[in-house]
C-alpha cells in the first residue's frame, strides 16, 4: 500500500498537508478544473529534468497545470522542482515520505489533477510547443476515442536523434479484438505519453504494480476505445544509453519482493497477465479463443524478442523448434505452478546436447576439408 505523502503547494507559500494512504485528493487550484493538467512522477530524475519542464510548460495552452510527483529523490531533483514552482503559478510540486514505487507515483500524479484532459509526462523527455493542442483537436473530433498522441523520435542521453521513429498505435476503423491484436503485435509502447480522457482511465485499474503494468493499463484502454495519432513528430522519446533490466525494472515499479514470479520470469508474466485480462473482457469466446490464438503464434515465432525471453525463462538455452515453441507459448499462458529446477536443469542439459552436437558436426566438416586439401 503506498505510503503517506506531503504535498508542498508552493503556490500557497509553502504550506504542507499531508495525504492520507490511498485517499482521493483533489487539487489545490480554485475556481474552474484547467482545460489540461499534466503529471510528471520523477525519482532522481535531476540530469534531464529542467529541460523536460520547460519544453511542458511552453505549451501552447495557457489554462494548465503541470503537477510534479517527486517520489522521494535524493540528487538535486526536489530543489530543480521547488524553483520551477516558486517562479511559475502553474506548478505544483508534491514530494513523497519515502519510494511509493514508480507505479504507484504514476497513480498519484493521475489522482492529484483535475483537468479536463490529462497527460503523463517523463522527467527526461521533450515535446513540441504543439504537443497538447495537437493532440486534443483531434481527441475532441471523436468522442470514440480513449487517448492521442503524436509519432516519436527516439533520442539518446545526449539528445541527439536515433535512427528509427517510433509510429504510434492508431486504431481508427478497428474493432475491439482489432485493436487488441495491434496492441499485442508491437514490440515496444510508448503510448503511455499521451492525451487521455480521464473519464477513460478512471474506467480502469490504472496503473498496477506488476511487471508490464503500464502495458496492462493500455490492453484495458484498448478494449474501451480508440487510439488516435497526429501524423506529426512532436514528441522526443529518451532512451538511456545504459538499459534497465528486467529485474531492475521489477524494482522500480514496485513489485513486491515476495512475487518471485515477477522478478524471475518477468517476461512470462506480462504475457500471462495480458491473456487474463483478455480472456476476462466481454469480447466474446470465439473473438477471445482467436486473440489468444494470435498471441501464441506471435511469440512462438523466432523473430520474437518476446518470445525468445520466455523461451529463456523456461530454461532453453537454444530456440526449441517452432511446434515445440507453440507448447512452451500456451503453457505459458495457463495459470502456472513455476518449472522445478529438475526441469529446468533437464531443459538446459537438451540445448547444451544440442549445441554440442552442432560443434561436432562442424569440426568433422573441418577435418573433412583438411584432410581432403592435404590429398590434392
Amino acid at each position: 500500500m503506498p505510503q503517506p505523502a506531503t504535498v508542498a503547494d508552493m503556490n500557497t507559500n509553502d504550506v504542507t498537508r499531508p495525504i492520507a494512504a490511498g485517499a482521493s485528493v483533489q487539487p489545490s487550484r480554485e475556481g474552474t478544473p484547467p482545460f489540461l493538467s499534466i503529471g510528471l512522477p520523477v525519482y532522481n530524475g535531476s540530469l534531464h529534468l529542467a529541460e523536460a519542464i520547460e519544453s511542458l510548460l511552453s505549451q501552447d495552452i495557457d489554462d494548465l497545470e503541470l503537477v510534479i510527483c517527486d517520489n522521494a529523490s535524493t540528487d538535486a531533483t526536489p530543489q530543480i522542482c521547488a524553483d520551477y514552482a516558486s517562479k511559475d503559478g502553474r506548478i505544483r510540486y508534491v514530494r513523497n515520505d519515502m519510494n511509493i514505487g514508480a507505479a504507484a507515483n504514476f497513480n498519484l500524479a493521475f489522482e492529484l489533477c483535475d483537468g479536463t484532459h490529462f497527460m503523463w509526462a517523463s522527467h527526461d523527455d521533450v515535446w513540441e510547443p504543439q504537443f497538447a493542442s495537437t493532440c486534443i483537436a483531434k481527441l475532441e473530433l471523436h468522442p470514440e476515442a480513449v487517448l492521442c498522441t503524436s509519432q516519436v523520435q527516439l533520442i539518446g542521453d545526449d539528445g541527439h536523434p536515433k535512427a528509427e521513429t517510433y509510429h504510434s498505435m492508431d486504431t481508427t476503423g478497428m474493432s475491439a479484438s482489432e485493436r487488441v491484436l495491434e496492441l499485442l503485435r508491437r514490440p515496444v509502447w510508448y503510448d503511455m505519453y499521451s492525451v487521455f480522457r480521464p473519464s477513460a482511465l478512471r474506467s480502469t485499474g490504472m496503473y498496477s504494480p506488476t511487471f508490464g503494468g503500464d502495458v496492462h493499463l493500455l490492453l484495458e484502454l484498448a478494449l474501451l476505445g480508440d487510439f488516435l495519432t497526429v501524423p506529426d513528430v512532436l514528441l522526443k522519446y529518451r532512451i538511456p544509453d545504459t538499459l534497465k533490466t528486467p529485474s531492475q525494472m521489477t524494482t522500480e515499479i514496485g513489485v513486491h519482493t515476495e512475487k518471485r514470479e515477477q522478478h524471475e520470469e518477468p517476461w512470462s508474466f506480462l504475457a500471462r497477465d495480458l491473456a487474463d485480462v483478455i480472456k476476462a473482457s466481454d469480447l466474446g469466446s470465439a473473438a477471445i479463443d482467436g486473440i489468444v490464438a494470435a498471441f501464441v503464434q506471435q511469440l512462438a515465432t523466432r523473430d520474437s524478442s518476446w518470445g525468445r525471453a520466455i523461451m529463456r525463462e523456461r530454461g532453453w538455452v537454444i530456440l526449441p523448434p517452432d511446434r515445440v515453441a507453440r507448447r512452451e507459448v500456451q503453457a505459458t499462458l495457463r495459470p502456472q505452478t513455476p518449472l522445478s529446477p529438475s526441469a529446468i536443469a533437464l531443459k538446459r542439459l537438451q540445448s547444451s546436447v544440442v549445441r554440442v552436437g552442432k560443434r561436432v558436426k562442424a569440426a568433422g566438416r573441418r577435418l573433412r576439408q583438411l584432410l581432403n586439401r592435404g590429398r590434392t
